[in-house]
This record gives C-alpha cells, sequence and structure tokens, in this order.
C-alpha cells in the first residue's frame, strides 16, 4: 500500500514498503532547474531523477509489471 503525504514544505511524499519490510519513498524534488523526483529508502539513501531518466525506466517498469523480467537484452 503506498501512502501519500505532503511534506513541511509542500511536495508530495509517496511512502511504502520494500519486499524485505524496509520503508521506501518517492518524494517531489525542490531542485528549481527542472522536475526531478528522490526514490529509495526512507532513511535518506535515494536516488535524484530527472524526468528524462524516469522516462528511460518507465518501460522497463512497465515490462516487470507485464512479465517479471528486467532484463533490457536485445531491446536496443
Amino acid at each position: 500500500m503506498i501512502r501519500e503525504t505532503i511534506t513541511s514544505r509542500g511536495f508530495v511524499l509517496l511512502s511504502f514498503l520494500d519486499r524485505n519490510g524496509n520503508l521506501c519513498n518517492m518524494q517531489e524534488s525542490s531542485i528549481a532547474t527542472e522536475p526531478c523526483i528522490w526514490l529509495g529508502f526512507a532513511d535518506g539513501d535515494r536516488m535524484h531523477l530527472t524526468q528524462a531518466q524516469v522516462a528511460e525506466l518507465l518501460p522497463i517498469l512497465q515490462q516487470f509489471v507485464n512479465d517479471g523480467s528486467i532484463s533490457q537484452s536485445g531491446k536496443e
């Protein structure tokens, strides 16, 4: 289950547990130069992703939803 909250600075923060029960989150970034998100563990160890990077990851995530694989062999 994904829980949505708003940070004290007004940014969306999605929280969820990974397979091992680790608290993870996705948060809108405050960077002013381009839209970005943070993705990772709630302990502060997160990725900072641009829209282009997320766009590149989306097909991989959708493939995982569809067939359980993240392999990109032969996809290029």
